[in-house]
């Protein structure tokens, strides 16, 4: 990951880069909640209680955001 991110690319790509891949983390997190999905459509299955893997997940994924965010400002 911190290769792809190098001192060779601009700001501008890597905040597209951390978009990217924060709209993939997001979409994990959401085909991970609902179980039941299909190609056309996703259906929403609301839970009483979050899980355990949900919850390991969610805080990985902003623990992920905020670190690309850092290298983003610190400019690697």
């Amino acid at each position: 990951m911190i290769a792809i991110i190098g001192s060779s690319f601009s700001k501008f790509y890597k905040i597209i880069l951390l978009i990217f891949v924060t709209v993939i983390f997001l979409g994990l997190i959401l085909v991970s909640r609902n179980k039941e999905y299909s190609i056309g459509h996703i259906k929403q299955v609301y839970k009483v209680g979050v899980q355990l893997e949900d919850r390991i997940l969610t805080v990985f994924s902003i623990l992920l955001i905020i670190f690309g965010i850092k290298l983003i400002y610190k400019g690697v």
